[in-house]
This record gives C-alpha cells, sequence and structure tokens, in this order.
C-alpha cells in the first residue's frame, strides 16, 4: 500500500508536476480524483485550509502547494533531480524553481482561463500577449540549452513545463519552437507513458 496520497483534478492541473516527479522516482502514489465542489467542502479543509490542490498526505503530515511538495519530496528520496547546496549552479536552480512557480504560472493560468472559458477575443489577446515578456527569453534559452540547467534534467523542468504544457494546450506556443521541442522531449521521457494520451490530444486540438 502507498504511503503518498495525492489529491488532484486530473493530469492538466498542478498535481501533474507532483505525479510527474513521482513517476520519475519509481514511487508510487495512491491517486484521489476530486472535483471542485469536494475541494471546497469544510472536510477538505482540514487538508488544505486554502481550499485548493494538489494535496499530498504522508506519513509526516499533510502538504500542499505543488512545488514546495516537489521540493519535499526530491529531498526527501535523494533525488539527484535536485542540486547539492554547493554545486555552483545550484543558485540557478532556485531562480528556475522561483520563475515556474510565481509570475510565469501565474500568466499562463491566465491565459489558459480566458481560452478555455472562451472569454472576448480581445481579453484573450491580451493575456497572451503578456506571455510574451516570459515566452520570449526562454525561447532563446532552449535554443541552446537542452534543459533547463543545459544537459542535466532537473526539478525546475517539471515544474517549468506544467504553464508550457497549458499555453500549448491552448495554441499559444505556435511561434516558439524550441519550447515545442522542449515540450516534445520531456513528454516523451519514459517517465511520462501517463500522460501520452493527453499530449496528443494537444497536438490534435
Amino acid at each position: 500500500m502507498s504511503i503518498l496520497k495525492l489529491h488532484t483534478f486530473n493530469p492538466m492541473d498542478h498535481g501533474f508536476r507532483v505525479r510527474w516527479l513521482l513517476a520519475e522516482m519509481d514511487i508510487d502514489v495512491e491517486i484521489i480524483e476530486r472535483d471542485f465542489d469536494s475541494i471546497k467542502s469544510d472536510e477538505f479543509a482540514k487538508l488544505n485550509p486554502f481550499k485548493r490542490i494538489p494535496v499530498v498526505e504522508t506519513e509526516q503530515g499533510v502538504f500542499y502547494e505543488s512545488s514546495a511538495i516537489c521540493w519535499w519530496l526530491a529531498q526527501k528520496y535523494n533525488s539527484d533531480l535536485l542540486l547539492s547546496p554547493d554545486d555552483s549552479n545550484f543558485p540557478l536552480m532556485l531562480q528556475w524553481v522561483f520563475l515556474a512557480s510565481s509570475n510565469f504560472d501565474s500568466a499562463a493560468m491566465s491565459f489558459a482561463i480566458a481560452f478555455r472559458m472562451q472569454l472576448n477575443e480581445k481579453i484573450i489577446a491580451e493575456r497572451k500577449d503578456n506571455l510574451t515578456e516570459f515566452l520570449e527569453p526562454l525561447s532563446e534559452h532552449f535554443v541552446s540549452n537542452h534543459w533547463v540547467l543545459g544537459d542535466r534534467f532537473t526539478l525546475p523542468d517539471i515544474l517549468l513545463i506544467y504553464p508550457i504544457m497549458m499555453i500549448a494546450s491552448c495554441k499559444g506556443l505556435e511561434d516558439y519552437p524550441s519550447l515545442i521541442r522542449y515540450l516534445h522531449d520531456f513528454i516523451t521521457r519514459p517517465a511520462g507513458e501517463f500522460f501520452k494520451p493527453i499530449y496528443q490530444s494537444i497536438q490534435e486540438s
């Protein structure tokens, strides 16, 4: 029986990050699928008072916020997806973790919500334009870097790919071939087996 329980909606929410990390580390997890009504309940508030997902239940307690969960799990299981603090690239790793978890993620979600809710074209266009300040430097970065930190796949890749994936699902990457390549290489990793049907639907949409 798994000692980890992940409360999530489906592979296209922020719980994706946790699922992918655990797949990379070959760690079993029990998936508890939630719907919107259930996470707004008083019962769920006992797990996360902010009533958001993902949430993980572990033998050490209950934790929320996808990036924090991923960092803790990678550290707990001594994953090589985290650099040692004395590694010269450790500050860069932190930089990318925070980028993927804050402004870029928020801008990507804002665009995706507008697109999926079919808001008026002006709002969608404005939110897509707001992504340019992130997508242009990211695209340039991945012209010369296979992964976030060069040739080594690390935790920031798992955090960064989620907003990139959401933008792709809303037809927002057409002008950024290096990001399309990055997304393809990510999804075709061995850990991506569970997500390939979803990625196929993105490509066909």
